[in-house]
């Protein structure tokens, strides 16, 4: 059997392998120990004093060829991003020892950042996670670099993704850059070359703008930041276009030539990378979701009861879909104009139509400033609109959820009016009372961001997503169930 515990960090040389690790307070995530002496490492690693261990059973753990090799190919990878990494300063190192005026420098600045940035993106869009990047990502309102990334309207010639052309571009810039370096030649020679790509990376940059703001009405931090470099790089080289500093002849017509054949090149690689790369984090995420451990029902029920509790407390009157009576309650913290609140929302949905007997999910909303008048806010409208004409009809929940949807799919309350418009402009005083229960429970709990997902009063594991609990909640339920009786007999 699997156990789960906490403890404190000296205590880390007494624990038996193999297990798991999460420590408090870390982005470090679970960590896998297999062996003692990688127990005595990761006490010297980790400075988290708190921590949460699960036992594991040697005997129930399956040690096949194919788990082995995906362990060897994760640590291909770890090692194919310490060899950019060292690369990377390497040509830093050489491009600052031959830079000889200003204006190279910046740009080989920009290159090198742009080539990080974009390397982010392209992590991302592969589905590799960085906490740091995530949290930049997802904060404020209307900001969801997944949703764009991953938006079918970011693929180009049907095929090529943004961030295959980004990553490109910018490895593109140094390795030419760097060609030059090591063969003592001018810089000067390529720059023509670098402004043809920087006029047709003009059109591309408005377009990923355009495709934020207007069509997908979502912002991407990081392809902004990418934009801006190459906005910066278009400047500087009509700047120094003007006053001359750029030079090229006509003898170096075959030079560049050649040297932009080399652009389609690196993109066909960038597109063999990433269609390589997904197949094989496709086949990870298989093996990772159907890892016994983690899809434990006992293992996440004791993990649950190690997070951050907030009673229940059915309030009055408030949108909900499944079954009332379910026993398993989940409730969910939400922004109207949250991008990550949409994509849970959706997930919820898909998780109550399969597990309809076993769940009810109560739906909270913070507390926001955006108003519909000077009277009603876009919250109090949306649940005025589902007093009048949702509340206490014979498909309450089904409405609800649709009612939800509707209200994602545009995030905009002046639209959403139109399309659900009150039968009198005018908020109740239970749609009031409705609002203020809503915020005064928040606010007690102490909830700081959205989405947050409670599971029976207690805050759903970090570890965890929507879409995990559709292979835990059947016995999960049952659990619950035996606990209900458990205690009822006590009592």
């Amino acid at each position: 059997m699997h156990s789960i515990k906490r403890i404190n960090r000296e205590e880390i040389e007494s624990l038996e392998s193999p297990c798991l690790i999460l420590p408090e307070r870390s982005a470090k995530g679970l960590i896998s120990v297999l062996t003692s002496s990688n127990l005595r490492k990761l006490k010297s690693e980790i400075a988290s004093q708190s921590l949460i261990v699960i036992s594991v059973n040697p005997s129930l753990i399956n040690s096949t060829d194919q788990q082995k090799s995906d362990f060897f190919q994760e640590k291909i990878k770890n090692g194919a991003e310490g060899l950019l990494k060292i690369t990377l300063i390497v040509l830093l190192g050489l491009f600052l020892f031959s830079i000889d005026s200003i204006f190279d420098f910046f740009w080989v600045m920009t290159s090198i950042f742009g080539a990080v940035v974009s390397y982010l993106i392209f992590s991302k869009d592969l589905g590799f996670k960085f906490d740091v990047i995530d949290k930049f990502c997802n904060s404020g309102k209307k900001a969801s670099c997944d949703e764009i990334l991953q938006s079918e309207k970011s693929i180009v010639f049907g095929f090529l993704k943004f961030s295959d052309l980004i990553i490109s571009l910018f490895v593109f810039q140094l390795v030419i850059l760097g060609l030059f370096v090591l063969s003592d030649r001018s810089i000067n020679e390529v720059w023509p070359l670098f402004m043809g790509i920087a006029l047709l990376s003009i059109p591309a940059v408005l377009y990923s703008v355009y495709l934020q703001y207007a069509v997908l009405k979502t912002w991407c931090k990081l392809c902004l930041i990418v934009s801006a470099i190459l906005i910066l790089q278009f400047g500087m080289l009509i700047g120094n276009f003007f006053v001359e500093t750029i030079y090229w002849g006509v003898e170096d017509l075959l030079g560049t030539i050649l040297l932009a054949i080399s652009y389609p090149i690196i993109l066909s690689l960038t597109f063999l990378v990433r269609s390589r790369t997904q197949e094989f984090n496709t086949f990870y995420q298989r093996a990772v979701h159907s890892e016994r451990i983690k899809n434990s029902p006992k293992v996440f029920y004791d993990l649950l009861k190690q997070q951050n509790k907030a009673h229940y407390s059915p309030l009055y009157h408030e949108l909900v879909i499944g079954n009332p009576n379910a026993p398993i309650k989940l409730i969910i913290v939400s922004n109207l104009y949250c991008a990550p609140c949409k994509v849970q929302h959706e997930e919820v949905s898909r998780l109550v139509e399969s597990n309809k007997e076993y769940l009810s999910v109560s739906m909270r909303f913070v507390k926001i400033n955006k108003q519909f008048n000077k009277d009603i806010s876009s919250t109090q409208y949306l649940l005025q609109y589902w007093w009048d004409n949702i509340h206490n009809t014979e498909k309450e929940s089904s409405l609800t959820e649709q009612l939800i949807h509707s209200w994602f799919s545009e995030m905009n309350v002046e639209s959403f009016a139109s399309s659900h418009p009150l039968k009198e402009l005018k908020l109740s005083n239970e749609v009031k009372a409705m609002a203020e229960l809503q915020e005064k429970w928040i606010e007690e709990i102490g909830v700081s961001k959205t989405p947050t997902i409670f599971i029976n009063d207690y805050e759903l594991p970090s570890l965890y997503t929507i879409a995990d609990l559709h292979r835990i909640l059947p016995d999960l339920a049952e659990y619950y169930f035996l606990e209900n009786q458990h205690s009822n007999l006590k009592s």
